[in-house]
């Protein structure tokens, strides 16, 4: 059974749509930015600060291989692992992608209730303008999903349930949408 792989840019909700998708079919969650941490002995800001963005990227691609070789899981990337092909080989090998995204504005008020976990966010200037920049460098990747889905001003659980309805289709019923709360 394949993966189901949310990926999109920090804040659009990948978390925790995949923490709601996993519960309802029932699977394993992976979250790739955990398992980064859980590897290293740091948080995602931790690892920034000591080793920078490339050898963050460097664990990032580590953990793409691993979680591509895994089945049956909703899996949450980090907004950046995509930008890697090596990565998106990895993720599609076992995978369909699910792409979330938001307005930008959306972003930013979900970004700013925890700013110290975005990185990539703290090297000042208008936030706003740097996460229209990075959905931009990054929508052509972001497309390649087979899902597209706004969650902007929709709860969990609507969302969720608009996933598993397109899983369904997709999988045949494999993955037991009725299970969706």
């Amino acid at each position: 059974m394949k993966n189901w792989v949310l990926i999109g840019l920090m804040g659009s909700g990948k978390s925790a749509v995949g923490r709601a998708l996993a519960q309802g079919l029932g699977c394993r969650f992976l979250d790739t930015d955990s398992l980064i941490e859980k590897r290293v002995g740091l948080t995602v800001p931790e690892i920034f600060s000591r080793h920078g963005e490339g050898w963050f990227r460097a664990q990032e691609a580590l953990v793409a291989e691993e979680v591509g070789n895994e089945s049956g899981c909703v899996i949450a990337t980090g907004g950046g692992m995509v930008i890697h092909p090596a990565n998106m080989e990895a993720l599609h090998r076992n995978g369909h992608l699910i792409f979330l995204t938001a307005r930008p504005e959306v972003i930013l008020e979900r970004v700013k209730r925890r700013p110290k976990s975005r990185p990539l966010l703290n090297e000042g200037g208008d936030l706003l303008l740097k996460i229209q920049q990075l959905l931009k460098e990054r929508e052509s990747y972001y497309r390649q999903a087979v899902i597209h889905c706004d969650t902007s001003d929709r709860s969990v659980s609507e969302i969720a349930r608009e996933i598993y309805k397109r899983v369904s289709e997709i999988e045949g019923n494999k993955w037991h949408p009725q299970r969706a709360s």
